[in-house]
């Protein structure tokens, strides 16, 4: 009886250990192919390479007004936003970065002057005479305050851009001829993934630049245009230069920018094509 007792055990355990062994396995497996990470190839195209590529053509996809929308599709409409929107003049929101070379060394100078008003402010002279702690204290508090409103707004600032939106009037907000864009929604989540990355890159490159003594003509507005590849999931897999900017290294930020906001996880089944993926034309540009 003991070693039919012993027999079964030995037969159960054995059972478990396999079935342990199995899930493992599978778990491991799961777990490689969820971080497997994609190789992202870049390729910048000579015109001969752009004029045999069967490439995307852009979309025009912009923010607008969507809340006051009236859903009337305009003939003059060039724009793809949320909804269909008629307007007698088109305006644009004045939010957004420009890089000027000339104010760069005057942004620097003023947050130095700044920075050495608030720190005398926050030493004050506890030895001098008719010294009020009380306003010190209230100073000390309200120069703190300033700088978190300047941060809050710094923050802002770097994690929005506007539009490319040419000719059009600078308005406190964006009304414009659009037509109503299905895909709009997985365009808008890649823009505001990309946005928290374009922006400090750019400012970054550009930065070095002006360390280094050199500077960009500002006559016209610098695009780099892209060729952005995802598999059908969202990975970012490949990045075509199209057309350069004409400064590498602005480039050099659209490209970082995408690797680093990427993924741009589940994409509409309808941008997926025959070879499971999906290609985007994107054009990245700094205004002068």
């Amino acid at each position: 009886m003991n070693k039919q007792n012993s027999f079964r055990n030995f037969i159960i355990a054995s059972i478990l250990v396999h079935i342990s062994i199995v899930g493992l396995l599978l778990f491991t497996s799961s777990f490689q192919s969820q971080n497997k990470t994609e190789n992202i190839e870049i390729a910048f195209l000579d015109p001969n390479e752009v004029k045999k590529l069967n490439k995307p053509e852009p979309v025009n996809v912009v923010d607008s007004d969507s809340a006051n929308a009236n859903n009337e599709l305009s003939e003059n409409a060039k724009y793809l936003s949320e909804k269909s929107n008629t307007v007698k003049q088109e305006t644009k929101a004045k939010s957004g970065e420009k890089f000027h070379n000339a104010k760069a060394p005057a942004k620097q100078a003023q947050k130095a002057v700044v920075a050495k008003a608030e720190t005398k402010a926050n030493k004050p002279d506890f030895f001098a005479k008719g010294f009020d702690a009380y306003a010190a204290l209230n100073k000390k508090q309200e120069a703190q305050q300033q700088r978190e409103v300047a941060q809050q707004k710094g923050s802002n600032d770097a994690s929005t851009t506007n539009d490319s939106l040419a000719n059009v009037k600078d308005d406190l907000i964006t009304r414009l001829n659009t037509k109503e864009y299905k895909y709009f929604g997985y365009y808008s989540r890649i823009k505001t993934q990309l946005n928290q990355w374009w922006v400090p890159k750019v400012q970054q490159k550009f930065t070095k630049m002006l360390r280094q003594g050199r500077t960009i003509a500002s006559e016209d507005n610098k695009i780099t245009k892209l060729v952005i590849t995802l598999n059908d999931v969202g990975n970012l897999v490949n990045v075509q230069v199209l057309a350069e900017s004409g400064v590498r290294d602005l480039d050099d930020a659209a490209i970082e920018a995408f690797r680093s906001a990427a993924p741009f996880p589940n994409p509409p089944k309808g941008m997926v094509e025959s070879d499971g993926t999906v290609k985007i034309r994107w054009d990245c540009v700094v205004e002068s």
